[in-house]
């Protein structure tokens, strides 16, 4: 149960970056001007930024396997 939840949380993310990015239409807001749009894509890449940083970190000290979290 707990793999079958990190992978929708994975999933779930990927569809997100992928919205932000532009690479997928979000059909459920469409009512978005471009400047939100933008902004949440900057904070996607952000978030993600943040994400590598942190495993990079963990690997650096020895933590082991990195995990994301949300």
């Amino acid at each position: 149960a707990e793999d079958k939840t990190a992978q929708m949380q994975a999933r779930a993310g990927a569809i997100d970056e992928l919205v932000a990015s532009g690479a997928l239409t979000d059909v459920t807001s469409m009512g978005k001007d471009d400047i939100t749009v933008e902004l949440e894509r900057m904070a996607s890449e952000t978030d993600v930024n943040a994400q590598l940083e942190a495993m990079k970190r963990e690997l650096e000290s020895g933590g082991g396997t990195p995990q994301i979290t949300q």
